[in-house]
């Protein structure tokens, strides 16, 4: 269990995320699960949160209150589910290409460029979809 903060508790300076981090992502009771979606944004987090502890500013709080899901079904195409609840919004090969731009696009670290990678941490910018 982590905080708000994604601090670990009783242990200072320490914060955790991604698979190791149970964290609360809203306050409807939904947690954050094994998936790029919340590590990136959870780390993002995570990442300020420590430099903000380090130098003496206000941490912020972690929250994903938007969640999808996006199965690849190989042959079958793909099925693209929003909310907590995985309502369908998409199947077959529109899912499948929104799958792929996933894959290919959104989850890939920023280029190696300073700009491109502290715009990548920054909790404000990284999407909550």
């Amino acid at each position: 269990m982590v905080d708000r903060d994604l601090r670990v508790p009783g242990v200072p300076g320490v914060f955790a995320t991604g698979d190791a981090a149970r964290a609360a992502c809203d306050d409807a009771g939904n947690y954050a699960l094994m998936s790029c979606q919340h590590a990136t944004r959870m780390g993002a987090f995570a990442g300020n949160n420590a430099a903000a502890e380090l130098l003496g500013v206000p941490t912020r709080p972690y929250h994903q209150k938007a969640y999808v899901t996006c199965l690849d079904l190989g042959e079958a195409g793909a099925l693209f589910t929003r909310g907590w609840d995985r309502k369908v919004e998409m199947v077959g090969d529109t899912a499948k290409k929104t799958k792929q731009e996933i894959n290919t696009v959104w989850i890939y670290p920023p280029l190696a460029e300073r700009a491109a990678a502290l715009a990548s941490a920054d909790p404000e910018r990284v999407t909550d979809l």
